[in-house]
């Protein structure tokens, strides 16, 4: 038997990974191009002449991308969301469940088993949890200020980078191939 917990747990579930995907998509973006921007300005003031020097720089670039997309994206996003961990979040939002919704998910996986209590009280607490969570908005739980504001950088860094490429096309092709192409 499906319980009916499932479901709202299932819509916060798939809330929390987008706004983990929408948060680490921009603050990769934002440490990439700023990154990016800082090894441009770096050849730029020091004047690195040796592609094997920029070619270290380019390397160490590369290095700092992928763990920021390690650290930002893909552990995250990898980590296991249960419902159990996904009720005791609500109920930490909501301490007036006390332990509710926890309760009624676990009594819903073995409902009909009378070795482990009455199934007529664990449906009681069920239907009580199924109560306290339609008063309750469970999309409060998820704070998505984090993930606004990194996408709202990753915007305005993207924006001052193509206004800069804009207004110096030449030095911006020439910085950019000197740290990707490794050309002179």
């Amino acid at each position: 038997m499906t319980s009916p917990l499932h479901p709202p747990l299932e819509r916060l579930r798939q809330r929390v990974r987008r706004v983990l995907l929408v948060r680490g998509l921009g603050l990769c973006l934002a440490a990439g191009l700023a990154s990016t921007a800082v090894a441009v300005g770096f050849d730029w003031l020091v004047r690195l002449d040796d592609s094997g020097h920029r070619g270290l720089v380019l390397t160490s670039l590369l290095l700092a991308h992928l763990f920021a997309a390690w650290r930002w994206l893909i552990a995250p996003l990898t980590v296991p969301l249960s419902d159990l961990a996904l009720a005791i979040r609500v109920e930490r939002r909501f301490p007036e469940l006390q332990d509710q919704l926890s309760s009624g998910l676990q009594f819903s996986s073995d409902v009909d088993d009378h070795r482990v209590g009455s199934p007529r009280l664990k449906r009681q607490v069920i239907d009580s949890a199924v109560e306290a969570l339609d008063r309750i908005d469970i999309d409060t739980v998820v704070a998505s200020q984090a993930a606004r504001r990194a996408a709202l950088v990753a915007s305005g860094l993207a924006a001052l980078g193509l206004a800069l490429a804009a207004h110096s096309p030449l030095e911006a092709g020439t910085g950019l191939g000197r740290l990707f192409l490794l050309s002179e």
